[in-house]
């Protein structure tokens, strides 16, 4: 009998960090599509410096990071974010500016 985990244990938790990650990109996209992409720019400015930051931790559901350029976003009730929504408002951010880019 060996002490690891077994691999079911290991793919439930992949997978849950999938639906946690799933969760905050379909949170985030239905705020951020309203967004022009000025104000894009500034978040992910903003989420660029805080991902710099020795502290940062793509924590899922502890939310510890102000951001006081999302402040002003009536749509918000939070004046605080875990980690891996930062992260995936990072990546809603960017498939936008994809999109932004492709459409021009």
């Amino acid at each position: 009998m060996t002490d690891s985990l077994p691999d079911t244990h290991i793919n439930s938790t992949f997978l849950d960090q999938q639906k946690v990650d799933f969760a905050y990109a379909i949170f985030w996209t239905k705020i951020a599509r309203q967004w022009q992409p000025d104000y894009c720019a500034m978040v992910q400015s903003a989420l660029d410096t805080l991902f710099q930051s020795v502290d940062f931790q793509n924590n899922p559901f502890k939310r510890q990071y102000a951001m006081p350029v999302l402040a002003g976003v009536p749509t918000l009730r939070s004046q605080h974010y875990a980690g891996a929504s930062l992260l995936a408002l990072a990546k809603v951010l960017a498939a936008f500016q994809r999109l932004n880019e492709t459409n021009a």
